[in-house]
């Protein structure tokens, strides 16, 4: 990844902690500015991690898209999607603690 686009999954990772997100979905508490913010950030990082090939590339491109999926199943509130989402970043912080 270049310069641009480790700022960009930077980005990526700080909207992930701006998520309202409980066991059952997105809570009511999201800011809808904060919502779009992080759904274009997730097809950025899906386009630029979509040919990866290093396990972090691998890891970003899971957890974009498990969060886009988090985002646009929130008003049904899928706890699976939720599931999903919460082993994929923690699988993310585990790769990130264990290579740095």
């Amino acid at each position: 990844m270049n310069d641009d686009e480790r700022h960009l999954v930077g980005a990526f990772l700080y909207g992930q902690t701006l998520l309202n997100i409980d066991d059952t979905g997105l809570t009511e508490d999201n800011q809808l500015d904060d919502l779009v913010t992080v759904a274009t950030l997730c097809l950025k990082v899906k386009a630029i991690t979509a040919a990866g090939d290093t396990l972090e590339q691998l890891c970003l491109h899971r957890l974009a898209t498990l969060t886009e999926e988090v985002l646009f199943t929130g008003a049904v509130r899928s706890r699976q999607a939720v599931k999903q989402w919460l082993i994929a970043r923690a699988e993310l912080l585990e790769l990130k603690l264990a290579t740095h």
